[in-house]
């Protein structure tokens, strides 16, 4: 992530994730899919975007602004729910590959 507007170096995710530039760059990089399942958005939100949840893929840390790319997923509802019903070890492995290679 590139934006030089970001004046702290470490926030809770929280705060990160109330930052609408993060939020709309973070979905944009995904393309419009989720990152589980690869399938489209299934609605747009009011203003026309593709409708996906940014799940952290770690809980209760600090992240540095530099890192924000490689901690967060951006999933369709049902596969963010997915993952807090089932828990499964291989969608959290498969989340944090994916994670690993964004460049946004």
């Amino acid at each position: 992530m590139k934006n030089t507007d970001l004046q702290v170096k470490n926030q809770t995710m929280e705060t990160f994730l109330q930052n609408e530039y993060i939020v709309r760059t973070l979905i944009k990089g995904a393309g419009g899919k989720c990152e589980l399942c690869g399938k489209k958005a299934p609605f747009k939100d009011k203003n026309g975007n593709p409708y996906l949840e940014l799940r952290a893929l770690e809980k209760d840390f600090n992240i540095k602004k530099e890192e924000i790319e490689k901690k967060i997923v951006a999933l369709c509802p049902n596969c963010n729910r997915k993952l807090d019903v089932l828990e499964d070890p291989a969608d959290f492995e498969k989340l944090s590959e994916i994670a690993a290679h964004h460049d946004y």
